[in-house]
């Protein structure tokens, strides 16, 4: 294979064949080909040429190699740069975007396969990745990197396995000081059996952790509910979704049994607790179901409003016998002159009290 360097060799306007070293040279108007590695630059030792390794090898004391473009427009845009070719033409490039205008001068750096662009930096050195809006070239970044404006995913892949021990990877974040947070994924990839965690720390300390069932862990390392708080929950408004469980208005229902005074009394002082409500040490062990705590003290209540009730009508009945026991007392003492009338009286109070 040979390699074409394109530049502009006027030798007789002819094509030349040297021979150097039993390395064919082709120069031609346009370019010069040969069939050897080349190297430009001084050895490790500075003593001689570099050794190539490579088509091209550039130095073995360092070395640029620079592709200029100074044309200027104060409209419109130049590329220049790399290009790369397979067996069917042009496979990708690499290149300079610019206008190269003083006055309002615009870079980006283009990556770009099978004729459309995937990747670009722009002048402040934010990098976008997949297609723009209108799918003609990569996405115009507007962070230090910019995952396309049609979609895109970033993956982070970690394929180690162990039966024992567990592997961490995924984002972690600095600030002047080292690191400041992460976001990895917990696992270990043994196939029979699997475990993973995603977790998100701060300042090196792990704040909450999704496993594997997606139970999400607030304070806990081993998330045991759908949400597992170890600490305070201070919130506004916590709205519990009874998820098809009846509330406690059976209790005002005709055919609801309510318990006897004496039987509620009789059980309360040999239990300690209200009837169908756990006991102190239960909680304690196991816990409270909100849900279930909320709907069976609104049942107690609500039986404690029956109750009321009731006693409020004992008390008016009791009332209204007490008033006329008074008004009877009170007309026994008074001196009346006229004893039948004094008859008449008593009989309508007597009605009024058995009534």
């Amino acid at each position: 294979m040979k390699i074409c360097i394109l530049g502009i060799l006027i030798i007789l306007n002819t094509t030349l064949m040297v021979n150097a070293q039993n390395a064919e040279w082709i120069f031609s108007p346009t370019s010069i080909c040969t069939g050897v590695n080349i190297g430009i630059g001084t050895n490790y030792y500075g003593t001689g040429l570099v050794s190539p390794i490579e088509k091209l090898t550039i130095g073995e004391l360092g070395g640029n190699f620079a592709v200029q473009d100074r044309r200027t427009a104060v409209s419109g845009k130049f590329t220049s740069g790399y290009k790369f070719y397979d067996y069917h033409g042009e496979a990708a490039t690499f290149l300079l975007e610019h206008n190269g205008y003083l006055g309002s001068n615009t870079r980006a750096l283009t990556l770009s396969i099978n004729g459309a662009e995937k990747i670009r930096m722009n002048s402040s050195g934010y990098i976008g990745i997949g297609s723009n809006y209108s799918g003609d070239k990569a996405v115009s970044p507007i962070e230090k990197l910019t995952v396309g404006e049609m979609g895109g995913n970033i993956a982070v892949q970690d394929r180690r396995t162990a039966v024992s021990g567990r592997f961490m990877t995924g984002y972690k974040f600095y600030d002047f000081n080292g690191e400041a947070a992460s976001v990895l994924l917990e696992h270990n990839g043994y196939l029979s059996s699997n475990v993973r965690a995603m977790i998100f720390s701060i300042s090196g300390e792990e704040n909450m952790r999704i496993n594997s069932q997606g139970n999400i862990g607030i304070g806990t390392t081993n998330p045991a509910h759908t949400l597992d708080v170890c600490g305070t929950i201070r919130a506004s408004e916590i709205k519990v979704d009874l998820q098809g469980s009846c509330g406690a208005d059976f209790v005002f229902k005709d055919d609801y049994k309510l318990m006897d005074l004496k039987d509620l009394e009789t059980f309360v002082r040999a239990n300690q607790h209200l009837p169908e409500v756990a006991p102190e040490k239960e909680m304690l062990e196991d816990g409270v179901n909100i849900n279930e705590l909320q709907i069976k003290l609104l049942q107690k209540i609500e039986e404690l409003t029956l109750y009321t009730i009731e006693l409020n009508k004992k008390s008016e009945k009791q009332s209204n016998t007490i008033d006329n026991l008074e008004k009877i007392v009170e007309m026994q003492n008074q001196k009346i002159e006229k004893p039948e009338l004094l008859q008449k009286q008593n009989n309508k109070i007597n009605e009024k009290t058995y009534n």
